[in-house]
């Protein structure tokens, strides 16, 4: 991974505009219409960036579990106290997995779904 002048890690280049990639609305959204059901998946996720390869998103997922492991992100987490919850690969999609349906179960409860 390449390293900015001040030995920091720094992230691999897009080739592609941020916004196309992972499909960020364009000026003002409408949250009435907005239906978390209405199809699988998540604003921002692989299935919702047209054009992202494999090989691009094994980048993002190599330079984030790179900077991840650093000692450096470890301190931070220590100092502030976070938890560290980080997950990649089939790991993240089961929790997106479990979450989703958790966060369902709760609207239903709720009667908002």
């Amino acid at each position: 991974m390449a390293k900015t002048s001040d030995g920091n890690l720094a992230p691999p280049s897009i080739s592609k505009p941020l916004s196309e990639v992972l499909r960020l609305p364009v000026g003002h959204v409408d949250m009435s219409t907005f239906d978390p059901a209405a199809k699988a998946g998540f604003p921002g996720d692989k299935q919702d960036a047209p054009g992202i390869t494999d090989a691009e998103t094994q980048r993002f997922v190599d330079a984030i579990t790179e900077m991840h492991d650093s000692d450096a992100w470890q301190q931070v987490l220590e100092d502030q106290g976070w938890t560290d919850a980080f997950l990649t690969g089939d790991d993240f999609s089961s929790y997106l997995d479990e979450e989703s349906s958790r966060v369902e179960g709760v609207l239903g409860e709720l009667g908002l779904s």
